[in-house]
């Protein structure tokens, strides 16, 4: 809407068509409204503004995810995996133990506990980490890409590695510091 200022009064003009203006009931009104005087409403307006951003933005940012004494895992809105004939697709896991305790701090041990969480699913479904073709890794920030690596390769001893993405800089559910998917093949 275009706005005029006069000494802290705004004119307010209305960009409405008179079709549509008499439509809404707004026959009698000009194009132009009265004048506000907008002191009175400035510092409250501000006031509100500033304190939902404020709420918004220490409140609920990192501390939400880090608050969370426990994660619920099975009240979340996804499969732990799918299987489409021969291909298991297993979600993205995150370094919690199956009681829901979220493992923070050393990345190595993240890795772990989230390569576990992929195993126990591959092992429910028939699959092992032999059977991985393809993994997708996503880091809270890339300086965790060493240790991540160091700790995911025990889980391939005989070398043979699926296919691999990693991605970096993110911000991850729970405020986990990694999250891993995989898609794991086998002929039956």
């Amino acid at each position: 809407m275009p706005k005029r200022q006069r000494n802290s009064k705004i004119t307010m003009v209305s960009t409405m068509p008179p079709t549509l203006r008499s439509a809404n009931g707004l026959t009698g009104l000009s194009p132009i409204e009265p004048e506000v005087d907008m002191k009175n409403y400035m510092l409250p307006i501000s006031a509100i503004v500033a304190g939902v951003v404020l709420a918004t933005g220490v409140a609920m940012w990192p501390a939400l995810a880090q608050q969370t004494p426990k994660v619920d895992v099975a009240a979340l809105p996804f499969s732990p995996a799918r299987q489409a004939g021969p291909t298991l697709y297993v979600s993205g896991q995150i370094p919690v133990k199956p009681d829901g305790t979220p493992i923070t701090g050393d990345v190595a041990a993240q890795t772990r506990q989230t390569m576990d969480n992929i195993d126990a699913i591959l092992k429910d479904h028939g699959y092992t980490f032999a059977d991985v073709v393809n993994v997708t890794v996503y880091l809270s920030d890339m300086k965790h890409y060493p240790a991540m690596n160091a700790a995911y390769r025990e889980y391939f001893p005989n070398g043979k590695f699926p296919a691999r993405a990693c991605t970096g800089g993110l911000q991850l559910a729970f405020g986990a510091d990694l999250e891993i998917s995989a898609i794991a093949y086998k002929e039956k």
